[in-house]
């Protein structure tokens, strides 16, 4: 993982989500992730009203082969409306945006910040240097927040090199049994 540009950083003490709910995060509840983050300013326009610092990183070392599923967590403890806008960029662009922050979004408490919710990227496919570039930029407000990401392998595409390498083994696999009945 490489930082690309952008990402700001305030410390935890600046609400962050302390206390995650493993029955709403799952694995992503993990309270040295989710009480911290990195933020941006960035908003993805050109104009002379924004200090749009593009914040990002790249993820290297991918097979090309593969697809790989992307869940984004973040949270901001603050009533003003947030809203982050996460892309992943390969060989193919996925996109997906998240509320971090709001009055009260927080499920099952009163909580100004998201506590339940991620946004998932799935299938995306690195590029031919085996790349995958995320972007995060702020959909709504004034700020956007990356807390916590988990990365996992997605089941090649059917007709992919892999898919054929695997759909081949399980034949070959399969024939032998047979014979060797």
């Amino acid at each position: 993982l490489t930082i690309t540009g952008g990402f700001q950083t305030n410390g935890k003490v600046n609400g962050g989500l302390f206390s995650p709910d493993p029955t709403l995060l799952g694995d992503l509840a993990v309270e040295t992730a989710t009480q911290d983050y990195f933020f941006t300013t960035a908003n993805n326009l050109n104009d002379n009203t924004s200090d749009d610092q593009p914040a990002g990183f790249m993820l290297d070392g991918l097979d090309p082969d593969l697809l790989y599923d992307f869940r984004f967590f973040g949270s901001r403890q603050t009533t003003a409306l947030r809203e982050t806008e996460f892309v992943a960029i390969g060989a193919n662009t996925r996109v997906a945006t998240l509320q971090t922050s709001g009055f009260r979004i927080g499920e099952n408490i009163p909580y100004d910040g998201n506590n339940s919710e991620t946004a998932l990227l799935e299938g995306v496919r690195p590029d031919a240097f085996g790349q995958i570039f995320i972007d995060v930029t702020l959909n709504r407000g004034a700020f956007a927040y990356l807390n916590a990401m988990e990365v996992s392998v997605a089941i090649p595409e059917p007709g992919s090199a892999s898919a054929a390498a695997l759909a081949t083994g399980i034949y070959a696999a399969s024939v032998r049994r047979v014979r060797s009945k």
